[in-house]
């Protein structure tokens, strides 16, 4: 008798997802679906927006990394219009990147996954908090901290106004010695996070399966900026390089897979087609062979990661220690980008085109779930289409593939096991979906289950 077993709500994720496990008639996992159950519209959203408002639009894909959407929509426009920022926005804009990173991930670390490393099952981040009332202190000065850095230039916590086509709203000015003073207390905070992510590597690291996905990132040596990329490289889990590509082309490169039963596409390598093409993005892609890093923290860190990935290569498991990495990372890189004179300069917008015909224009930016594309042909100041491409998509068959693994070594007696209920929970939590950012798919969707089913078997959350 063919089964499923249903995970109804999967919990501390940003969006609403449930996780079906198929069983065939000997209780063995034939296949695992993570589900993407919302459905958001924002590219029809922006057709037919003006230039100056669309980046406002797209902001409001996401609460989280709006500031995100922002930047990519305001730099396919630049690009669009032929516009060329100077360096001091490009420097204020990368700040506003950087704080979100420290933000949003010390918000995936302290908030998501630290029940899973300190806690027993169903514990949240509010028993935690309890146990270690200093921990909980420190999560939400850090998280606060990125949200300040991300202010100072955007302007406000959620859909930020100060990040506009042609530059930013307001300059560095006299915020400098505070934005330096609140970086530098992060910094002197995230070995606490890193201390008790490394315990838990070592202990758990190995009961996640491998991924063979190519790692896909701008980020490498040439092109060391999280801001601004001209270069996709696609490197194998092990670092070696194996593909490259402009980032303006990357509709060319990169197809998407459309499934029945999901409102989230499948991104792949169309050199290498489906499924061999499987992709991740992320921190973990990121620095995968990351000899870009070379700020004096971040690059002490990251010979942990190396050791550990080496050791397991591919593994999801070890993007929370990436995240680790990455807030260093950007906390370092605020304090050497304030210390640049150019940041602190005052021409803080650039002229925009009288008139301007039909064009298009693609923006690319390492958010902190991985590479984000907005892409839009534009016609008298108008956004005529829209395309995007999220992070959260690229690292989708990922998800499906690990939970899929996962369920295989932990069904008994026809159910999920205790523990591979908490492994498919620390999965999901380590890849940091943003559901609402990746729900694209409408196309034909069929609103009938494919598979029928005799009985359902256990009803839970993650």
């Amino acid at each position: 008798m063919s089964r499923t077993i249903d995970l109804k709500q999967t919990t501390r994720i940003e969006g609403n997802a449930q996780i079906k496990i198929f069983l065939d008639d000997e209780d063995k996992v034939v296949r695992a679906h993570f589900q993407v159950m919302d459905f958001r519209g924002f590219e029809k959203f922006l057709q037919g927006c003006d230039l100056i408002g669309a980046p406002y639009i797209g902001a409001r894909i996401c609460g989280i990394c709006s500031a995100a959407h922002e930047l990519t929509a305001v730099e396919a426009i630049e690009e669009a219009l032929g516009i060329e920022p100077n360096q001091t926005i490009l420097n204020l804009r990368e700040i506003t990147l950087m704080g979100l990173m420290i933000k949003s991930h010390s918000l995936n670390l302290a908030f998501m996954v630290l029940p899973d490393l300190l806690g027993g099952p169903g514990e949240d981040i509010f028993d935690t908090i309890k146990k270690r009332p200093e921990l909980g202190k420190t999560a939400f000065r850090v998280r606060n901290s990125g949200e300040m850095i991300e202010n100072a230039v955007g302007g406000r916590n959620i859909h930020s106004s100060g990040l506009v086509v042609g530059g930013v709203m307001r300059s560095m000015g006299q915020k400098t010695s505070s934005v330096k003073k609140i970086a530098r207390d992060v910094l002197s905070r995230i070995e606490t996070f890193h201390t008790i992510i490394m315990d838990a590597m070592e202990e758990d690291l190995l009961k996640f399966p491998r991924s063979d996905a190519s790692c896909i990132s701008f980020l490498s040596e040439k092109d060391p900026h999280y801001l601004i990329g001209k270069e996709m490289t696609v490197r194998d889990p092990n670092g070696d390089v194996t593909h490259r590509f402009a980032t303006s082309d990357y509709r060319d490169n990169i197809g998407e897979k459309y499934m029945s039963w999901t409102f989230s596409k499948f991104p792949y390598l169309m050199n290498e087609g489906w499924p061999d093409g499987k992709m991740t993005a992320g921190p973990l892609p990121r620095l995968t062979g990351g000899g870009f890093v070379d700020t004096p923290q971040a690059k002490e860190m990251i010979k942990e990661l190396d050791r550990l990935s080496s050791n397991s290569p591919g593994n999801p498991f070890l993007n929370d220690l990436a995240r680790s990495v990455e807030i260093t990372l950007a906390a370092e890189r605020v304090l050497d980008l304030l210390d640049d004179e150019t940041t602190l300069g005052d021409e803080v917008r650039m002229p925009l085109p009288k008139a301007h015909g039909a064009s298009q224009g693609t923006g690319a930016i390492e958010a902190p779930r991985g590479t984000l594309f907005h892409s839009y042909e534009i016609e008298d100041w108008r956004v005529k289409s829209a395309h995007i491409l999220v992070p959260t998509q690229m690292n989708n068959a990922v998800i499906n593939d690990t939970i899929e693994e996962i369920a295989k070594d932990h069904i008994a007696d026809g159910d999920l096991t205790q523990e591979g209920r908490r492994l498919i929970g620390m999965c999901i939590r380590a890849m940091d979906p943003c559901l609402s950012c990746a729900s694209h798919h409408l196309g034909e969707r069929e609103y009938i289950e494919i598979i029928r089913v005799n009985e359902d078997v256990g009803t839970d959350r993650l």
